[in-house]
């Protein structure tokens, strides 16, 4: 597993970042993983409280229903 410090994830589009304040690991499939009660901060709104707890974060992908093409949602 890749370590990503405490780098939850990275906005393609601005730069911005979602932390949290205990350690991050990537698998191989690009799930990011990390456990514990921690706060998810981001620069463009307020913090988010998380139980202590094994988490997943894994990407959004939308579907346009016309073209039947998907896309990873981007912040």
């Amino acid at each position: 597993m890749k370590d990503c410090g405490n780098i939850l994830a990275e906005g393609e589009a601005t730069g911005h970042k979602h932390r949290v304040q205990v350690a991050v690991k990537e698998r191989e499939d690009g799930v990011r993983v990390f456990e514990g009660e921690t706060e998810v901060t981001h620069e463009e709104h307020k913090a988010i409280h998380l139980p202590n707890k094994k988490w997943n974060s894994d990407r959004i992908v939308e579907v346009d229903h016309i073209t039947e093409m998907e896309h990873q949602v981007r912040d």
